[in-house]
């Protein structure tokens, strides 16, 4: 898999009690243009969760590198995943 293709990302989301020693672990993963995000709650792969994600397409998908951040809403009192995207310089 290209390095440019996934991202790791730690994170306190309130999953399986987490914590800043503890972190739940995301990463993501663009295979074939497909984006999937695999969740670790607080670093026990026994509670391990795939989201599927979107799916690009464009010439050269598979390159696009899959990335994600998190960010809190303060009216929902929720942690917003947000998923970034940099197609434009992929395309052919």
């Amino acid at each position: 898999m290209d390095d440019r293709a996934h991202q790791h990302l730690d994170a306190v989301v309130g999953h399986n009690h987490d914590s800043l020693a503890n972190p739940t672990q995301f990463v993501f993963l663009n295979i074939h243009g497909h984006i999937d995000i695999v969740e670790i709650p607080a670093g026990d792969p026994s509670q391990m969760r795939v989201y599927v994600g979107p799916v690009l397409y464009s010439n050269n998908a598979d390159l696009v590198p899959a990335t994600g951040r998190f960010a809190t809403s303060i009216m929902i009192k929720k942690w917003i995943l947000s998923f970034i995207f940099k197609i434009s310089n992929y395309l052919s």
